[in-house]
């Protein structure tokens, strides 16, 4: 009897450590209380932007970003969209007072197709629309673009790969332009592809470094973090003052999966990595949030408001005022945004 006794006291005993519910949350949902109390609640602005070029498209991701408090999106053409209509979504999208238009870099695409008259036809229509001020920069400009579907095992249709010379002259006359009049470019230039055994890192560092020197009225603007860890991209701003780096919040299993060797900021928790959170804690006047929206796409891109609270929360681990630098103040100064 007194055997029964002890043994059902143990069992009692560790149902206290083993089968009770914990009263104390799990430290993700601490994080994400912790972030949301923290949380920017003030006008944002989001600097990479690619809505789909239809009016009733344009119509409803404006009236998405009105109800998210986005006062400007910078929109602009992808690097695949020379194969489209790239300039519909530009010139429709100038009627919304929401909207930032970058100059096409359709002439990239032609490039890469070895068209070089084309290319230039279209190069001298972006030099036409910058030099007049129908745009506020050039972008995004994909000199290094690859098919990042084929790291979900090629289960996706595929994207159309983008391979320019870096120092190609139509480039390098771009940004002297970019030099002269103060604008900003975004570059997309992935420095490494797994799929294929790519390796690109150290090249890529070196170009930047040496056209960040030669251009140095150009606001440099390496889209996605430069798609490098935060190491490779300390260096980089060591060295250019006038560099930038756009970021983007995954917000789906197939961007996360896609940039997984790209060193995106956040995994499926949706929380900051602590790399990165101490990288814009480093640096808070060179990141800014693009969220690199398609609102149109089939798939995951309807929700833009929904997005937007996903990245406030967050960013919501950062203190306040750099919350506000990153999410607003930046981007205004580098696209001149009154």
């Amino acid at each position: 009897m007194k055997f029964f006794i002890v043994v059902l006291g143990l069992f009692l005993i560790s149902g206290l450590f083993l089968d009770i519910p914990s009263q104390e949350p799990a430290a993700s949902e601490k994080k994400r209380a912790a972030s949301a109390a923290g949380r920017y609640r003030g006008p944002v602005i989001d600097a990479h932007n690619h809505p789909k070029r239809k009016d009733h498209h344009l119509q409803a991701f404006f009236e998405q970003a009105r109800e998210a408090n986005v006062e400007k999106v910078v929109v602009m053409t992808t690097p695949n969209e020379f194969r489209k209509h790239g300039n519909d979504m530009l010139r429709n999208s100038r009627s919304y007072p929401g909207a930032v238009a970058l100059c096409t870099a359709n002439f990239v695409g032609f490039i890469h197709r070895k068209n070089e008259e084309r290319a230039r036809r279209e190069f001298e229509w972006m030099k036409a629309d910058l030099t007049s001020g129908v745009c506020g920069g050039v972008g995004e400009v994909g000199l290094r673009h690859y098919d990042k579907t084929a790291k979900e095992g090629g289960s996706n249709r595929g994207q159309d790969v983008v391979l320019v010379d870096l120092n190609h002259p139509l480039v390098l006359e771009m940004l002297g332009l970019a030099d002269g009049r103060g604008a900003p470019v975004v570059l997309h230039i992935e420095p490494v592809y797994s799929p294929a055994g790519i390796d690109n890192l150290s090249k890529v560092k070196n170009w930047y470094k040496r056209v960040c020197r030669r251009f140095p009225g150009a606001k440099l603007i390496a889209a996605h973090n430069g798609m490098m860890s935060p190491g490779d991209l300390e260096a980089l701003f060591s060295s250019c003052g006038n560099l930038f780096a756009d970021f983007k919040f995954m917000h789906n299993r197939g961007s996360i999966t896609g940039f997984q060797d790209l060193h995106p900021m956040n995994g499926l928790d949706s929380g900051l990595f602590p790399q990165w959170r101490k990288m814009i804690g480093k640096y808070p006047g060179r990141f800014l949030f693009a969220s690199d929206w398609k609102y149109g796409r089939r798939g995951s891109f309807e929700d833009y408001t929904g997005h937007i609270r996903a990245v406030r929360e967050m960013l919501g681990v950062l203190p306040p005022a750099v919350q506000r630098k990153v999410l607003y103040e930046n981007a205004k100064r580098v696209f001149s945004i009154d």
